[in-house]
């Protein structure tokens, strides 16, 4: 679980950001006014305890005895907005959560793609069966790319399904994925290798994964997911 804790602001502090998407509104420029009034409904939505929905995510707000207002994410995608009984109020709580929703976004985002928790380590025979569909999938994937001279291994990884170092052209691969079917493997194969060309997920990366394997954003959706649609 990642939190975030709101410090010491002042009264000005805490309404800068509401202010400045009223005086976006004022200006009545058609994008920008469509932006703010979206973040301003979804803000005016967290005026209650209990579950929220802000943009699509679901909020979980509550009052505790706590001296400062706290965000957290769960590893399922949940977003906890705590706020302190007497040393806040809701609408306080609403700003700093509407002030930090980058923060929320991309935590929350790296939760969702991190692999779900295993019941049981897989066995001996699991791995080596996804052994030979690695060993399959990379030699077909690696000639087709052009990229020769690519070593891989299996290791039990917690935070992601597959790691590239560029420099040495060496791919890790998470164990968990032998509780996968091929086609999802397939993705996370092409996907490393594509790290071998575009060592971040910029446009490139998205450019040659659109070209290399079309579909691959549902595949990844329904990874991450833990479930085939």
């Amino acid at each position: 679980t990642k939190s975030l804790t709101a410090g010491r602001q002042s009264a000005i502090g805490r309404g800068c950001v509401l202010n400045l998407l009223n005086l976006l509104n004022l200006l009545n420029l058609p994008p920008i006014k469509q932006l703010t009034n979206r973040f301003w409904y979804n803000s005016r939505e967290m005026l209650h305890s209990g579950e929220n929905m802000v943009g699509g995510v679901p909020v979980y707000v509550e009052r505790k005895r706590i001296r400062r207002i706290n965000i957290r994410v769960k590893p399922d995608g949940r977003v906890h907005l705590s706020v302190p009984n007497w040393r806040a109020t809701l609408k306080e709580g609403e700003e700093f959560l509407l002030s930090k929703w980058k923060w929320v976004l991309k935590t929350r985002a790296k939760a969702l793609a991190s692999p779900p928790a295993a019941h049981s380590p897989c066995t001996e025979g699991e791995v080596a069966a996804l052994g030979f569909l690695l060993l399959e999938l990379n030699t077909a994937w690696s000639q087709k790319l052009g990229e020769p001279n690519v070593t891989w291994k299996i290791r039990s990884m917690k935070s992601a399904w597959g790691s590239c170092h560029f420099r040495r052209r060496s791919i890790t691969y998470n164990a968990e994925l032998a509780r996968v079917p091929r086609a999802h493997v397939e993705y996370v194969v092409v996907h490393e290798l594509t790290h071998l060309k575009a060592p971040n997920h910029g446009a490139l990366f998205y450019r040659l994964m659109d070209e290399r394997l079309p579909g691959w954003k549902r595949l990844r959706r329904e990874l991450n997911k833990g479930h085939v649609v």
